[in-house]
């Protein structure tokens, strides 16, 4: 059986996905570019590869996180669809966003106003709380699986992996998160300066104890409020 990543594309698996182009490449998986015959709709399609395959810890480890991210809705993270074993090996089928990369702003140096990060820090403020709450595991903020929609909000690729989420995993993953978005923010936006201040704190070690995800939701719902009440004067 020939290894799928290495055959011609575009090709077939299960009757059903149209597999065109690799978009990404980790040690254990491929994530395709498809689309859905039936439904005529474009999806990603994530194969294990054929050597992690014949591992039975991380063949375990892809199928339990298929499972808890089906598990874990939420409507801004991208759900997966559905589970194939086919051409030897197991795959993943997954919604594709249709929004705008935030890794290619970064890439062309594009910013964004004070509301625009300010609402994107809230939605991961959000999940980072039900990640908690949970204790469930999550791959680090990526802005290759983050997207700016039509409407003004952000999406993301599901980040919910097996395993147990660690003590200062958020803190961690937080600070990690700031680090690449400060750069898109907009200086000359009104409330640049309030929202760099916060995004310090999360960067401070010092200030974690007094900026949790509740604490930083509730310092951006305010500053959020602060934006509204400008914009009506």
């Amino acid at each position: 059986m020939i290894p799928i990543a290495v055959r011609s594309l575009p090709c077939v698996i299960g009757e059903q996905y149209i597999l065109t182009s690799v978009v990404d490449e980790g040690e254990d998986t491929i994530v395709y570019e498809a689309t859905q015959k039936d439904l005529q709709r474009e999806v990603l399609v994530e194969s294990l590869r054929l050597s992690a395959m014949a591992d039975e810890g991380k063949r375990r480890d892809f199928i339990d996180t298929c499972r808890l991210q089906a598990r874990v809705r939420h409507s801004s993270l991208a759900a997966p669809l559905e589970l194939l074993e086919t051409e030897s090996t197991l795959h993943v089928v997954r919604e594709r966003i249709m929004g705008e990369p935030l890794d290619m702003m970064v890439t062309t140096g594009r910013v964004l106003s004070a509301e625009m990060v300010c609402s994107l820090l809230q939605q991961m403020c959000y999940i980072y709380l039900y990640f908690d709450m949970e204790r469930i595991a999550s791959r680090p903020f990526s802005p290759a699986h983050t997207y700016l929609m039509d409407f003004g909000g952000f999406r993301f690729d599901h980040m919910a992996v097996a395993g147990i989420r660690r003590r200062g995993d958020t803190r961690r993953q937080m600070s990690d998160m700031v680090q690449v978005v400060a750069p898109l923010l907009d200086r000359s936006s009104a409330f640049a300066a309030p929202l760099l201040h916060i995004m310090d704190q999360i960067n401070s070690g010092s200030a974690w104890s007094s900026i949790t995800p509740a604490a930083l939701d509730e310092e951006l719902i305010r500053l959020q409020m602060e934006m509204i009440h400008r914009k009506r004067q």
